[in-house]
């Protein structure tokens, strides 16, 4: 833990020690700070608690106060569960993931293929890691559907994957026999969903997590009992409620 005085200095000195790509790295650093005192500089031995809060992702430490989470495994078991029904519950799966090792990421897979699991009609054939980005979304749809050439659907870990897939699919005339999901509700996707290019999105609404965090950190501040993890609403998005959804012009 850091424990340089000044206080204002420590807990900076913290924030620079972050690295990034993990999600609990910041917990350890901010577990003890030196207290504030009106005497004066306080010494290391002289320290007091910090209370963290994380939104999205959840820490593991276990004096954390609270955490919101998105329910990645909800989210994962209502995203799939939507599109097996969609399939017939039968079909080719492709999954394209996210970042190699990222938790959020790897976490919403498994989710998802845990639900297409109970399925005996719906087969994975393809799980693939990489970056989130349209380019690759298009190079491994491509690629997939040269492999599965009958592919009744692809997961996408986010929108922009989701959009190059779809690009895929459509060049590949299997708009209609071939389902794309996406996730986060970007308006490029919305639009995708109201053309039927994409079968559907995932709405995580991020405005949403700020003000749950901060409403669920100002409860604590007061003394108020709050739950160690806090669910955060998420929406799935076809054409059943697209237009509600569309940016109003």
């Amino acid at each position: 833990p850091c424990s340089t005085p000044p206080p204002a200095r420590a807990v900076s000195s913290c924030s620079a020690l972050r690295p990034t790509g993990t999600n609990d790295s910041f917990v350890p650093s901010i577990r003890t700070a030196p207290a504030a005192s009106s005497a004066g500089p306080s010494t290391p031995s002289e320290t007091t608690t910090i209370s963290a809060l994380s939104v999205p992702r959840s820490a593991s430490a276990a004096k954390r106060s609270a955490r919101g989470k998105s329910a990645r495994v909800s989210v994962a078991a209502t995203w799939s569960q939507t599109i097996a029904n969609h399939l017939g519950r039968e079909g080719k799966v492709a999954l394209l993931m996210g970042p190699s090792g990222a938790p959020t990421f790897r976490n919403l897979g498994d989710g998802y293929s845990e639900v297409m699991a109970k399925y005996p009609g719906i087969e994975i054939v393809s799980r693939a890691d990489g970056p989130l980005t349209r380019e690759r979304g298009i190079k491994q749809g491509e690629d997939v559907l040269v492999a599965h050439p009958d592919l009744a659907a692809i997961y996408a870990a986010n929108d922009d994957v989701a959009l190059g897939a779809m690009q895929a699919v459509n060049a590949s005339n299997r708009k209609g026999k071939t389902l794309v999901t996406g996730m986060n509700g970007v308006p490029p996707a919305l639009r995708a969903v109201k053309e039927e290019n994409l079968a559907m999105t995932v709405e995580l609404n991020p405005t949403e997590w700020g003000r749950l965090g901060v409403d669920v950190l100002a409860s604590f501040l007061k003394g108020d009992k709050v739950d160690p993890r806090v669910f955060i609403k998420h929406v799935i998005i076809d054409n059943s409620n697209i237009d509600a959804k569309l940016p109003k012009t």
